[in-house]
C-alpha cells in the first residue's frame, strides 16, 4: 500500500480530541479536526476530500448512522 501524503483523524469529544492533538503533535502529515458526523456543516467543505474514510466505533453511537455514511460517500 502507497504512503499517503496527508491523513486527517477527526472526533467530536473534547477529551479524545485533546489526545488526538497530542498523539500527533509532531507527525506533520495528520491534520487533526474537531467534527462531529451528525452536524452536516461540519462534514461541509470536505466533498472529494478523501480516497478512504474508516469509521472505529461510531457508527453504533449515531442516531442515523445511513445518513452519516451516504454523507461520505462519493456522489
Amino acid at each position: 500500500m502507497a504512503r499517503r501524503v496527508c491523513y486527517m483523524a477527526a472526533e467530536k469529544d473534547p477529551l479524545h480530541l485533546h489526545a488526538l492533538r497530542n498523539r500527533f503533535l509532531r507527525t506533520p502529515n495528520v491534520a487533526v479536526e474537531r467534527i462531529d458526523p451528525e452536524i452536516p456543516a461540519d462534514l461541509a467543505g470536505l466533498e472529494d476530500r478523501f480516497d478512504t474514510v474508516l469509521c472505529l466505533n461510531m457508527l453504533e453511537y449515531l442516531d442515523d448512522p445511513g445518513r452519516v455514511l451516504r454523507s461520505c460517500a462519493p456522489p
